[in-house]
């Protein structure tokens, strides 16, 4: 910490984190409870769970009749006791409530550790927003944000404890083996120098050249703004951290290369949606390499409708956190696609590193975010469909990017899938089932319908490009 600074923001950051959990207190205790539209047609509904087994008790709802004052089961069944002592008159159910034990579940345990987990994030994120800030007023780089389509964002989305991937020893494996110590990099999150040419630039991504049907992205322009250059970063980690305004700091740092990217992209992506959102309204943006931006505006549902399109075989290691949690971003649904964006670029990285013989971190599941987001992003396109048919069907620039975005991904994945750095067993089942498991049909039935065979085929099977037939030569 500046040298300058370091006395003010160790009382600041003290009394801020007080005040903070005071404010945010009351946020956090209401996340469990969705809006009512969060009923999915065709799926479950994502809110309190069920009091039991079931939400009826005795043919009637757990909760049609009055005990001890509340009614039981209309809120979570810990509100009153159901089952120690009658509902209404009468055992609810029988007897305990739907027939099994009204305690804390380990449903219950999971969604509070999620909930603490993000509450943790947002508070840290939003301590460290708040002194650099302060800083930038000092520094007269002035602060604050806008955002022309809707609500002012100035914290980007939280990422996950560690960064978006684990590092460990060795990598663990499906039948339950202890990964090892974390092996800590040589790589220090600053000693980046100012020079006149950054070396190297970040490769173009290769076109889809299967039949999306769904046109081009539209880009805008978003050159660098500083000029550092870091001989452990490599060509793809250059790029992202010389995007991040200036005014912004080392904030989003970090000694693993792929987190370094994956936080960096989210200040990124918060930057674009709060000063580049020219759509009148409310808008997220995204950053994905050589001087490209993309903004989408947001469609009319919940992040948490994406939950009942997201089989049980897809529901990886990050689903409880990201399309479970995250209470907080759940009225914005490309909340989503932010992590995915995150993710990949984290990946990019991470095979950029490796192969560079840049890597240092020991064994993580470097690309495994890019696949799993991959499959919650479509997910969410399939709830876009049935919530927002309008949006999904006159809105070219959503389903552009997603073909675009979906092969950045895959190729991603790819490309670090066999290297010993990130390899993972759990990621090559997360990839068959994404394939070819029976309980994934409606996403890949839905992919094909709307993005088309060939892209099916070239982005999620790897094939090559089908060969386009010539006419014959005119003799």
């Amino acid at each position: 910490m500046n040298s300058r600074y370091g006395r003010f923001d160790a009382v600041l950051l003290a009394v801020l984190m007080v005040l903070a959990i005071l404010g945010q207190a009351p946020v956090w205790a209401e996340e469990d409870v969705l809006p009512s539209d969060q009923e999915v047609v065709g799926g479950p509904v994502v809110s309190q769970p069920a009091c039991g087994s079931d939400m009826s008790g005795g043919g009637s709802s757990c909760g049609g009749s009055v005990g001890g004052g509340s009614s039981c089961g209309d809120s979570s069944c810990g509100g009153a006791v159901c089952g120690g002592s009658s509902c209404g008159g009468s055992s609810c159910g029988g007897g305990s409530c739907g027939g099994g034990g009204c305690g804390i579940t380990s449903e219950d345990l999971d969604r509070f550790f999620t909930n603490l987990t993000g509450f943790i994030q947002r508070v840290i994120n939003l301590v460290r927003n708040i002194i650099q800030e302060i800083r930038n007023i000092f520094s007269g780089n002035g602060g604050g944000s806008s955002n022309n389509g809707g609500d002012v964002v100035n914290v980007p989305p939280p990422g996950n404890t560690g960064g978006g991937t684990t590092t460990v020893a060795n990598p663990p494996t499906d039948s339950g083996s202890t990964p090892g110590s974390t092996t800590p990099g040589s790589t220090t999150p600053g000693g980046d120098q100012t020079v006149q040419n950054p070396p190297g630039q970040p490769p173009a991504d290769p076109p889809t050249s299967g039949n999306t049907a769904v046109g081009q992205v539209e880009f805008i322009n978003f050159p660098a703004s500083k000029n550092l250059s870091n001989s452990t970063w490599g060509p793809l980690l250059t790029d992202i951290e010389n995007h991040l305004p200036s005014s912004y700091g080392t904030q989003y740092r970090d000694q693993s290369p792929s987190t370094h990217a994956h936080e960096t992209t989210h200040g990124i992506n918060s930057h674009i949606r709060n000063y580049l959102n020219k759509t009148g309204r409310k808008a997220n943006g995204f950053y994905v390499g050589n001087n490209r931006a993309v903004v989408l505006i947001e469609p009319n549902l919940r992040k948490s409708a994406a939950v009942p399109f997201v089989p049980n075989s897809l529901r990886g290691s990050r689903f409880n956190l990201y399309l479970l949690g995250m209470g907080a971003w759940d009225d914005t649904p490309l909340y989503i696609f932010d992590e995915w964006v995150a993710y990949t670029n984290g990946a990019l990285v991470a095979v950029d590193q490796a192969k560079r013989g840049l890597w240092r971190q020991g064994w993580t599941d470097g690309v495994y975010g890019a696949l799993e987001f991959t499959a919650y992003s479509f997910a969410l396109a399939m709830a876009v469909a049935q919530r927002d048919p309008q949006y999904f069907a006159k809105y070219p620039q959503f389903k552009a990017f997603m073909a675009f975005q979906a092969k950045r991904a895959m190729d991603a994945f790819r490309a670090g899938r066999n290297l010993k750095e990130f390899k993972y067993d759990k990621q090559e089942t997360f990839s068959r089932n994404l394939v070819s498991g029976s309980d994934s049909a409606p996403m890949r039935d839905f992919i094909k319908k709307n993005w088309g065979e060939g892209f099916w085929n070239e982005v999620f099977l790897g094939q090559a490009p089908a060969a386009q037939a010539r006419a014959p030569l005119k003799k």
